[in-house]
């Protein structure tokens, strides 16, 4: 976990106290693909960093997997509503490739949260940021057309392509997998 840190926040600085509280209250998972975080009717325990790897969230309708969102190397992975406010989840965390991703149980997070300021300024600033990002994705998928939201994807998540199906990414994108394909090829060319 301090390696993530120091990789995606290379301005802060860890001492020694929080950098042992770290190292004690983190739990290091090397998962294959399919390995599921959280699933439906469940309450979210802990809170998870990729350090690297992609994990989706979705959900099931009508017998159909619907990806919602695609988490990658350091980013925060969290049910927000099922983590703060214990809520059962409505979706599943699920890897799509061999992934490392750091845990921190609940009860750890609240006390780094509480002792550490520079905790809780990462943590502050990894919400803010996914929050962002999930709006910013919602604002395209109501004014891109499915070529301009691949065409997005591939300038700032090209590294994620090999990473997802094509039948995973397709519902992110908010168009159907033949769509997809169609679009693939055109992008191609």
């Amino acid at each position: 976990m301090i390696e993530f840190i120091r990789t995606n926040y290379p301005s802060i600085e860890l001492d020694d106290n929080i950098s042992s509280d770290l190292a004690s209250r983190t739990l290091t998972h090397r998962v294959a693909g399919r390995h599921r975080f959280l699933q439906p009717h469940h309450i979210q325990q802990s809170i998870f960093f990729i350090r690297t790897g992609v994990i989706r969230s979705y959900s099931l309708k009508r017998g159909l997997e619907f990806t919602d969102w695609i988490f990658s190397t350091g980013d925060i992975m969290l049910d927000t509503m099922s983590f703060f406010l214990e809520k059962e989840a409505g979706l599943f965390l699920e890897t799509t490739s061999s992934s490392v991703v750091f845990e921190i149980q609940k009860k750890d997070f609240q006390y780094l949260y509480e002792k550490y300021s520079i905790f809780k300024e990462i943590i502050d600033h990894s919400l803010f940021e996914l929050d962002k990002r999930k709006k910013e994705h919602t604002h395209d998928l109501s004014v891109l057309t499915g070529f301009e939201r691949y065409q997005k994807f591939m300038t700032f998540q090209a590294h994620l392509d090999g990473n997802i199906q094509g039948n995973h990414l397709a519902p992110y994108l908010g168009v159907t997998a033949d769509h997809l394909t169609k679009i693939k090829k055109l992008f191609s060319s």
